[in-house]
């Protein structure tokens, strides 16, 4: 795993802070949109995605008055202060029977066995409580080249789940930054599989979009 040099902790000073006082024990890792948008030093971050080594019968020893209505899948949603605070269980997955869900999850504790789960490398950076960065999928050069780049054969995790054909439009829109080559090519050659996803989980993506799709693209995708 990619250590890289650190990042200004201070800014999620008070979450760790928060952590530290809570659990005893553990690991937790902030990774996904709040190091991404961080790196990009974009401001107002909110939402807050914890990758932790606990599981949601242990984060719930301690922490009573969260959410724990995800708990089966190792995901509990808390609000500290001004944050939105999702901890998920660190995991991996198999076979995504129905385009969409993984057929079966297994709790792990390896930050690096579990960012082959997730989508794109941008969303796969990893913050410690120390003020470390573990880059495991090499996503800080891919944000540093304006890349969008998914994790593993391309082929297969479009055919997967069809939804990140959407959220790979969605960050490049929103980021300015442009899709991967090969990655591409399995977009042209999997688009059609989009329309296997329900119509609600497409508008739903299509609305987290900042800047809204251009005539173009809601063509090409077909959507």
């Amino acid at each position: 795993m990619a250590l890289l040099k650190g990042y200004n902790k201070i800014m999620f000073e008070d979450i760790f802070k928060f952590i530290n006082n809570t659990f005893p024990y553990g690991e937790f890792y902030i990774v996904g949109g709040a190091t991404r948008d961080f790196l990009l030093k974009k401001q107002d971050i909110h939402d807050i995605d914890i990758a932790t080594s606990l599981t949601s019968a242990e984060i719930k020893e301690y922490l009573k008055d969260a959410n724990y209505r995800f708990e089966n899948l190792g995901i509990v949603n808390y609000s500290l202060y001004k944050y939105h605070i999702t901890f998920a269980t660190m995991r991996k997955e198999n076979d995504y029977l129905d385009f969409r869900h993984p057929s079966k999850i297994e709790f792990i504790t390896s930050p690096l066995i579990d960012s082959y789960r997730r989508d794109f490398t941008i969303n796969a950076i990893y913050f410690d409580k120390n003020g470390n960065i573990f880059d495991p999928q090499n996503g800080v050069l891919d944000l540093n080249n304006h890349l969008i780049r998914i994790i593993g054969n391309p082929q297969t995790r479009i055919k997967e789940d069809p939804l990140r054909i959407i959220r790979a439009y969605r960050f490049k829109n929103d980021l300015n930054f442009e899709i991967e080559s090969t990655l591409f090519k399995a977009i042209c050659d999997n688009k059609k599989e989009i329309q296997k996803l329900s119509k609600g989980k497409i508008e739903e993506e299509k609305h987290k979009c900042k800047i809204p799709f251009s005539k173009d693209i809601l063509i090409f995708l077909n959507i």
